[in-house]
């Protein structure tokens, strides 16, 4: 295992001793632009995170997200059979584990509760893969480590244990093409449900 990353999940579990309520969140994203006839972009990501809650205002948050950004267009063939439709599709797959400080503002037994969190990232792939139709694929990554994140949202209490979680999350990485140096930022907002134990 990379020394790296086994000193971020050392700094994950040493915190669970100290932590006074325990939230567990599951949300997910999705996003379709059709921007020409057939052709569209896309997004899925599906998040999954355990909180360490440590008083009102103040928590550790770990997450896992895997998501998927997709591109589609189609391009029109010429051949003896005549004119042929294909599609163009450049895909980036992505997973991260995250570590993030949040800080909830208002009163617990407020009903809705903003929040900011920032913090880091240890990105475990993010890959590039671009194709025509069934032709061999062009597969490019990135190299893993640790990228900074931040983000904010708002908690919306639907019962004591259970709340509506939505916000925006954002995060640094290498770019993937170009031969760039400066590093891209990606961004996923996301909704779903947390439950407090």
């Amino acid at each position: 295992m990379n020394q790296k990353l086994f000193i971020f999940l050392i700094l994950i579990f040493s915190s669970i001793s100290q932590a006074q309520f325990i939230e567990l969140g599951g949300s997910a994203s999705y996003k379709k632009t059709n921007f020409a006839p057939g052709a569209y972009d896309e997004g899925t990501s599906l998040t999954g995170s355990l909180s360490y809650i440590f008083d009102e205002m103040s928590a550790v948050e770990l997450s896992y997200t895997n998501g998927v950004s997709r591109q589609a267009v189609p391009i029109a063939q010429s051949s003896q059979q005549g004119a042929t439709l294909t599609y163009h599709t450049t895909s980036v797959y992505y997973e991260l584990i995250g570590l993030d400080l949040v800080l909830t503002f208002g009163e617990a037994n407020w009903t809705f509760r903003p929040y900011i969190k920032g913090g880091t990232a240890y990105l475990l792939r993010k890959r590039l893969v671009d194709q025509i139709d069934n032709t061999p694929a062009s597969i490019e990554d990135q190299p893993t480590g640790f990228v900074p994140s931040a983000g904010f949202g708002f908690k919306l209490s639907l019962t004591k244990s259970l709340s509506l979680k939505a916000g925006i999350e954002a995060w640094t990485s290498a770019p993937l093409v170009g031969g760039q140096t400066d590093p891209s930022l990606d961004i996923s907002a996301r909704a779903g449900l947390s439950w407090l134990f």
